[in-house]
């Protein structure tokens, strides 16, 4: 049964840790098992997806990982529970509101809209995105 604080907002930076063997991260490991356990729900946007894919092949054509790699990467984000939400044209204009409120690229305000739009948690690694969750209020995971 999920419990206070079970919407989670992921943005790429915090997942990308499961996929690069030179950045393992308990956290994510730890966020990974809850979801799949029904404990929490993990939220993200079709962005997600695409951002998570291009950061493994920059890996792969950097050296990082091979196609193996890649190949497990995926089928191990392909299970990965996470309800995807759509983001309507009016979700669009608060996100470009956020990006020059807080000086956030697109991507990053839309994880922020998101989280803020589903009183969610948001889980992040990103150290901008972190300082203007916290000016706006956004709770993030510890």
């Amino acid at each position: 049964m999920k419990g206070v604080g079970s919407l989670i907002v992921v943005d790429c930076s915090y997942i990308m840790p499961l996929f690069l063997a030179d950045e393992l991260s308990d956290p994510a490991e730890k966020l990974v098992t809850q979801a799949i356990n029904e404990e929490i729900e993990i939220l993200s946007q079709p962005l997600f997806e695409y951002e998570v894919l291009n950061v493994l092949l920059s890996a792969k054509k950097r050296g990082r990982i091979v196609d193996e790699d890649v190949k497990s990467s995926l089928d191990l984000f392909n299970v990965l529970p996470r309800t995807v939400i759509s983001l309507s044209n009016s979700d669009h204009i608060q996100i470009y509101q956020l990006t020059q409120e807080q000086t956030l690229s697109y991507y990053d305000a839309s994880y922020l809209h998101l989280a803020l739009r589903e009183k969610a948690l948001l889980a992040t690694l990103d150290k901008k995105l972190m300082q203007a969750a916290e000016e706006i209020d956004v709770t993030l995971l510890k």
